[in-house]
């Protein structure tokens, strides 16, 4: 977990590309997560990428609304499991 800041704003995420596009806005990186966090970190993306290939097509969508991912146009699940993916 990244642990950011911004004057009384404190942000935590779970990636590192989520720690950069708020680095992006303005925050600073107060906490990188050790090399075992980020190994059960990639462990548990992995579990969910293969989760998300069992889930049907609205349990999918659901998901996506959830989370606030943006499907755009897609329909198919194979096209909404890479969108989601993407969005990691």
């Amino acid at each position: 977990m990244f642990e950011l800041e911004r004057l009384n704003v404190v942000r935590i995420v779970d990636s590192e590309l989520k720690a950069k596009a708020l680095i992006n806005e303005g925050f600073t990186l107060v906490k990188k997560p050790k090399a075992d966090v980020v190994a059960k970190a990639v462990s548990a993306a992995e579990s969910k990428v293969l989760n998300l290939k069992k889930m049907t097509l609205t349990e999918l969508k659901d998901y996506a609304a959830e989370n606030n991912i943006d499907l755009g146009g897609a329909t198919r699940k194979a096209d909404i499991v890479a969108l989601i993916e993407k969005e990691g």
